[in-house]
């Protein structure tokens, strides 16, 4: 008789880069420049914050480095607590 397999697809999850202290003086750096490469230097490559934020500083150049701010600093930290205090897992 003959073997039947099933293989199951499971899907990958995106690699978590942990960001260190040398890449937000980089970020900082980067954003005081350009901001758009500050946003494609945290993306690790480009995406729909990048492309807005191109079109941000094209157009105007303020809501750019807002949108670098929160982007770079703000957005993805929902595990830190408001005081600066890491919030226990349950």
């Amino acid at each position: 008789m003959s073997e039947v397999r099933m293989e199951v697809a499971v899907p990958t999850e995106r690699a978590v880069y942990l960001e260190t202290d040398n890449d937000r003086i980089i970020m900082i750096i980067l954003m005081v420049v350009l901001p758009p490469l500050a946003v494609f230097f945290k993306c690790r490559g480009c995406s729909k914050h990048v492309c807005l934020n191109l079109v941000l500083y094209l157009l105007l150049i303020l809501p750019a480095y807002k949108h670098a701010t929160w982007f770079c600093f703000v957005k993805g930290r929902e595990h830190e607590a408001e005081n600066g205090f890491v919030r226990k897992s349950l």
